[in-house]
């Protein structure tokens, strides 16, 4: 373990976003004496490649999301703002800190959660059952686009949703370059809350949920893929266990390896599965590695 340079101590600790070819760091929120929710001061913005030692600073935000490669969008608000109801001002910047087009001025109640290649996937600043879903916005075209309820992952060229479902549910994928759509429908009885792309897009790893609880009162969990081309379920080895221990999962380092962080009462594992291995490779973490300090998935505190 080694510090990452130019990143200097920060109390309120840091939140780490998966975006192409490392990720970017920004500072936790702090709230404002008599406003929870009300935009603070603007907090720097880094980028850390991967398996680099050090970060570059590449601009000041009160909000940061992934772009295409080699660019991140940095969102701020007027001070004193309330962001689930105001407009933010949203950059596009390149990874070295260099503007890379005007400002642009997002809807009201909406916030950046993926830069694609054909717009930006927007997101409900508060989101709420029944209310607003996620947009597909071209700048260019504001009042067009596409929305989408219960987005569960997203790529620069990839969407996945999960929407309402009674019998049976479905994961769905849309393939924003050419219109093919992907659907895998889950066995009965089973959900999807979190998803995750692999780094070329092949495969989506879900958190499938039982409708049974699990042995401890929590919910149980398994991860599994979904193959981009046929969109079959290919179950991973041993993650059939407690929503509880499932702390995060997701693929760090642009590898085609998935990785799993699991917190039992004993002990934490880490572990890593290449799609077609028989079983997982496990570590298990030595005491003082808290399993808050381990950035998995693709948003991690």
């Amino acid at each position: 373990m080694a510090p990452i340079a130019r990143l200097p101590p920060q109390r309120s600790g840091y939140q780490f976003i998966r975006a192409a070819g490392g990720w970017a760091v920004q500072a936790g929120p702090g709230t404002q004496a008599g406003c929870d929710t009300c935009a603070g001061p603007r907090r720097a913005v880094y980028f850390l490649a991967d398996r680099a030692q050090s970060v570059t600073q590449v601009g000041l935000a009160d909000a940061v999301a992934p772009g295409a490669a080699g660019a991140l969008w940095l969102t701020s608000y007027p001070p004193d703002a309330d962001p689930r109801t105001a407009a933010g001002t949203a950059r596009e910047v390149s990874i070295a800190g260099a503007l890379l087009g005007p400002p642009l001025r997002l809807p009201a109640g909406y916030l950046i959660e993926q830069g694609t290649d054909r717009g930006l996937l927007l997101a409900p600043a508060a989101p709420q059952p029944g209310t607003m879903a996620y947009r597909l916005w071209d700048p260019a075209a504001p009042q067009a686009g596409r929305t989408f309820d219960a987005v569960i992952a997203a790529s620069t060229t990839q969407i996945a949703w999960a929407p309402p479902c009674v019998a049976r549910c479905r994961v769905q994928v849309v393939n924003l370059a050419t219109g093919r759509r992907v659907t895998a429908e889950l066995p009965e009885g089973r959900s999807v809350t979190n998803a995750a792309f692999s780094p070329g897009g092949s495969f989506l790893a879900v958190e499938e949920i039982f409708s049974n609880e699990a042995g401890d009162g929590g919910q149980a969990v398994q991860l599994e893929l979904v193959s981009m081309g046929s969109g079959r379920l290919m179950v991973v080895p041993g993650t059939w266990l407690s929503s509880d221990a499932l702390i995060s999962f997701g693929w760090p380092a642009s590898s085609d390896s998935l990785v799993a962080e699991l917190s039992f009462t004993t002990k934490v594992q880490l572990t890593s599965w290449r799609p077609g291995a028989g079983r997982l490779a496990i570590a298990v973490l030595r005491p003082r590695q808290s399993p808050a300090s381990l950035v998995v998935g693709q948003y991690a505190p």
